[in-house]
């Protein structure tokens, strides 16, 4: 009888060792701290995302108090994902030149978190404008030509000018098909596109662009993707080749009237306004 019950116990200690590799439960601390002047952020919304099996999401939201500080319960499987992240009204996400994590106002939870976090957002309201200024890369127009053309770009839209719109313009009817070029952070598809094309498109986003201090990399992007379409075929069965004609003999004419403007009175005007295509 002495046997059985001892190896009852066994076997019951082996279970739960076993229940405890599966799932462990742990309780996170997060503080959420204002990165311009290094106080807490009281009623910051911090968001417990999780993901079972890659499939069904759910989403907690609690309230920092007067601390910056809330807590989630958390039960660690194998199966479930973590995520984190911290928002409020009137602030940004901080963000940090980190060769690991760029943004400090998120964080994926795992086994190996601490139970203490700091989450990080920004009173600062030019604080990401400026980040993203200070990261932009800079290529005179025929360095960045070339790049295209032997597939060696990488990154997003360069820092550009107004006065580079010529440089672009000798180019923009160019119909050989590129690969490397900006991409979209939004598009979620890559396209062989005319380097004529892709050149308009820049000229475009420079136009976007300019004398906007506020704008973001994500917003110089005149489309997903560089494709004109006629506005009254948007199916895309069009001739594109046709359609870059249209754009090319456009953004030429735009720039005879524009370009002894100021570049803020030019930049108003619509190159394709009247033209029956645009940018999608």
């Amino acid at each position: 009888m002495k046997k059985i019950i001892i190896l009852l116990m066994i076997l019951s200690l082996f279970t739960s060792g076993t229940k405890a590799q599966k799932s462990i439960r742990n309780k996170i601390h997060i503080t959420v701290i204002d990165k311009k002047n290094g106080l807490p952020v009281e009623n910051a919304e911090v968001t417990l995302t999780t993901i079972v099996e890659a499939r069904d999401v759910y989403k907690e939201i609690r309230l920092t108090n007067t601390a910056g500080k809330c807590s989630f319960k958390i039960n660690f499987s194998p199966s479930i994902q973590y995520y984190m992240q911290a928002s409020k009204t009137g602030y940004l996400g901080f963000l940090e030149m980190d060769p690991v994590k760029i943004s400090k106002h998120d964080a994926i939870i795992s086994r190996d978190t601490p139970e203490k976090i700091f989450l990080y957002l920004t009173s600062d309201s030019l604080h990401q404008v400026e980040f993203y200024r200070n990261t932009e890369v800079r290529y005179e127009i025929p360095v960045l030509i070339n790049l295209f053309k032997s597939g060696n770009f990488h990154g997003g839209i360069p820092l550009m000018h107004w006065n580079d719109i010529p440089q672009l313009l000798a180019v923009a009817n160019d119909k050989a098909l590129i690969s490397s070029y900006p991409a979209n952070p939004l598009s979620s598809s890559a396209m062989e596109a005319p380097l004529g094309l892709v050149a308009l498109w820049l000229i475009e986003s420079i136009r976007i662009a300019e004398g906007n201090r506020f704008i973001l990399p994500w917003q110089k992007y005149p489309s997903l993707n560089p494709l004109i379409l006629n506005i009254n075929d948007p199916t895309g069965l069009e001739n594109k080749n046709d359609n870059l004609e249209k754009a090319y003999k456009a953004y030429r004419e735009w720039w005879e009237v524009v370009r002894d403007m100021d570049s803020m009175s030019g930049c108003r005007i619509n190159p394709l306004k009247g033209t029956g295509i645009g940018w999608n």
